[in-house]
């Protein structure tokens, strides 16, 4: 098959001996006249016909290259012997020369007039244009005063020179210089079509792949987008090729993993709602990331019925976040990332400590798939979730018959689940002195046994717990046991809640922000300086995940792109510990006269409390005391009440 190859001659004499070269070799290639821009606009009609490589010289090649980026362009050499022969026929009339075409052309020919014994000025166009800048004609003009009157050149070149009354010679390719450009364009539509048919196969290949396959170039921009990636997230590729990852699918490609090509495997996200395992491949060319294939599937998840166990559905038996995934970049955020890196490369229990909201499960989940266990399983329960009747066949499992509703056969618990990988126990403080004893025995042991059974199975699993009070004092009040909370707290890691870290509000914002864009079809580029400051001197009793929930809430209401400080405060208005503009100071809390010091500290907290609807982390900031402290009058409260 012959190639599609497109000739743009600027002048028509060229166009004519082209088809002479055409006619002596028995080739077929359309011939376009025209100069610049009008030639470029001129080739878009074969551009539709699938023109695999254009022919052209000088400007009107840049010109090409400009207006269709996506079409090779030849162009046709300006040879010595070609030069040469325009320089003498100019040198019959006067030895002062101008040497006028653009860079690519005047480089490096400077010297010429002291090798050839005339005198040259060089006159060097700007990017091809109808209308050249002042400078240029300017700078010709300057030489006319100099005496020179003569100008060899390109098209473009003498077509200036003339429009000003100088004389000028073109310089003409010959014959040999569009051989050589017709070779040269042969070879590069060989290329191209190798090139396309190959990309054709491949598009086929990702196209009946089981995974969904996208190829990210390396400033981001998604490339490739086959049908099943289309199946999976439901949304066509039209809406997506082109596009920047990091605005439309933040979680799947960290700002690290791109500028460092470092691959991720089996990392878990969701992405507009669909929970996937990914791998993201760096594809290394010449030591420089030529781009990046991600594959992704659907993750399976636990086969349990939902709302039964308190293990959230899209945990599975997988970890779904990284340390890349945890944004933060203050120090204290950069710390405790630090810290939480070290503790993921031994095999040691960890105690995490942070409120609710602050992201403690992230964390458990990023030291799993940062540990050496990353490939097995990652089982995460929250303690609170069911009774004590429940609790300990959930987490040991139950033999055939153990009670009545028992399973046929039985059912493993949540430890022989994670055999082999993590298991992450949230709100562990909840659970009952009998589970303490018992969960004690099975980390000492590293066995557990069925209820109601007597085999014993050993078990090799990597223990995580987390609390959202301080264990320490409930250690002090006999609500926890001593040799558990030791046993847990060999590491222990605090995860700084928002307010101490409002410097990441900003990188918080913009994340979620692009996540809600996108699920609700939304253009909302950012917040007003007001309202990023509204949202930076609250408090955030519910921390990231308030955060996240005003923002989907912002979202949703903004009509206009960039969210305004009224609408956000009227969002937060009514959210516990926001005072509205409105309202200035908390109203005045009346204290009856004749009570003693200790009943007004008394009356103070609880009125504090309730307005915090029960928000006892908030309440302690305000008053500048520990948690711990804080508890400690309570309890002294709730004593004195009782005598009273």
């Amino acid at each position: 098959m012959n190639p599609s190859i497109v000739f743009v001659a600027p002048y028509k004499r060229l166009g004519e001996l082209f088809q002479e070269v055409c006619d002596e070799f028995g080739k077929h290639y359309p011939v376009i006249v025209g100069e610049l821009e009008e030639g470029a606009h001129c080739v878009e009609v074969f551009r539709e016909k699938g023109v695999d490589v254009i022919i052209s010289r000088g400007g009107t090649a840049i010109a090409i290259r400009r207006l269709l980026p996506d079409i090779p362009v030849v162009e046709v050499p300006v040879s010595s012997i070609d030069l040469l022969k325009a320089i003498n026929e100019a040198r019959e009339e006067t030895d002062r020369i101008i040497l006028g075409g653009f860079r690519q052309f005047t480089y490096g020919l400077e010297e010429l007039g002291d090798l050839f014994q005339f005198q040259l000025k060089i006159l060097e166009l700007e990017e091809p244009s109808p209308q050249q800048p002042e400078q240029v004609v300017s700078t010709l003009l300057e030489y006319r005063k100099q005496g020179y009157q003569m100008l060899v050149g390109d098209t473009t070149a003498v077509g200036l020179a003339e429009k000003h009354a100088f004389q000028t010679v073109l310089i003409r390719s010959g014959r040999k210089a569009l051989v050589q450009a017709i070779r040269e364009a042969e070879g590069v539509a060989e290329i191209r079509r190798r090139e396309l048919e190959t990309s054709r196969h491949l598009q086929v290949l990702t196209d009946y792949a089981q995974e969904g396959i996208l190829f990210i170039e390396p400033d981001g921009r998604i490339s490739h987008f086959n049908l099943k990636a289309e199946k999976i997230l439901k949304v066509p590729a039209h809406r997506i090729l082109g596009k920047n990852v990091f605005d439309l699918f933040p979680e799947m490609l960290s700002g690290e993993t791109l500028r460092n090509g470092r691959r991720a495997l089996e990392k878990h996200v969701t992405i507009l709602g669909q929970s996937v395992s990914l791998n993201v491949i760096p594809v290394e060319v010449s030591k420089r990331i030529s781009r990046f294939i991600v594959t992704f599937t659907p993750r399976l998840t636990l086969d349990r019925p939902k709302g039964k166990t308190g293990c959230e559905e899209h945990n599975g038996l997988t970890a779904e976040y990284s340390f890349e995934d945890i944004i933060g970049s203050c120090a204290v955020m950069q710390r405790v990332k630090s810290e939480a890196r070290e503790y993921a490369e031994v095999d040691s229990p960890i105690l995490l400590y942070g409120e609710t909201g602050t992201g403690k499960e992230m964390f458990a989940q990023a030291i799993h798939n940062a540990s050496p266990r990353r490939s097995r399983p990652f089982v995460a329960f929250n303690c609170a979730a069911l009774p004590e009747s429940l609790l300990e066949s959930e987490l040991f499992g139950y033999s055939e018959g153990a009670f009545t509703g028992a399973v046929p056969r039985g059912k493993a618990g949540l430890f022989e689940l994670a055999q082999g990988g993590t298991i992450f126990l949230d709100e562990i403080n909840e659970i009952s002195p009998n589970t303490q004893v018992r969960l004690l025995r099975v980390l000492q042991e590293k066995k557990i046994r069925r209820v109601g059974d007597d085999k014993i199975i050993s078990i090799d699993v990597r223990v995580i717990c987390a609390s959202n009070v301080d264990l320490q004092s409930l250690v002090e009040q006999k609500r926890f046991r001593e040799d558990l909370f030791y046993r847990i707290n060999v590491l222990n890691l605090s995860i700084p809640p928002l307010r101490q870290r409002v410097e990441d509000i900003p990188l918080l914002v913009e994340f979620f922000l692009k996540r809600y864009n996108m699920y609700f079809r939304k253009n909302v580029t950012g917040l007003s300086l007001e309202a990023l400051q509204v949202l930076q001197g609250y408090v955030w009793p519910g921390n990231v995940r308030q955060l996240e929930n005003i923002l989907e809430r912002l979202v949703i209401k903004s009509k206009d792109p960039v969210i305004s400080a009224s609408l956000t405060r009227e969002i937060l208005n009514g959210e516990p510990g926001f005072k509205s503009p409105s309202s200035h100071q908390v109203p005045s809390l009346s204290i009856p006269c004749g009570l003693d010091l200790e009943s007004i500290e008394r009356l103070i907290i609880e009125e504090m409390i309730q307005r915090s609807n029960g928000n006892k982390q908030w309440v302690a900031d305000q008053l500048g005391i520990g948690r711990t402290t804080l508890w400690r009058k309570i309890k002294s409260t709730k004593s004195v009440s009782k005598r009273n």
